[in-house]
């Protein structure tokens, strides 16, 4: 009977740790996972692949932007607004001054 006892005893003893290991385990995740994907997000964002395709991208809307007709322009403009907002990389000057005639109003 003794062994018995000992035999459930060890088994609570058990399962109680695997939970404790499981519930530290979800502990870590929950503090280190928005730390590693706040690291890989700024790793990508300033890889100079994104930065030279970003920046090819803006080139391009300025090229659309310029053989626009004039309705085609008035809605080209929010979606440049919205491209520039959302790279905060460095601009060449050409970027920098199609950018400050976009959002200056029309």
């Amino acid at each position: 009977m003794k062994s018995i006892i000992q035999g459930i005893g060890v088994t609570i003893v058990v399962v109680c740790l695997v939970f404790a290991l499981g519930w530290l385990s979800w502990l870590g995740y929950n503090y280190f996972a928005p730390k590693y994907a706040a690291t890989q997000s700024l790793v990508f964002h300033h890889s100079p692949e994104y930065v030279h395709g970003k920046i090819q991208e803006l080139m391009g809307l300025e090229s659309r932007y310029d053989i626009a007709t004039p309705a085609q322009k008035v809605m080209l403009r929010s979606v440049i607004i919205d491209e520039f907002a959302q790279y905060k990389g460095p601009l060449p000057n050409n970027l920098k001054r199609f950018y400050e005639k976009m959002e200056a109003p029309q």
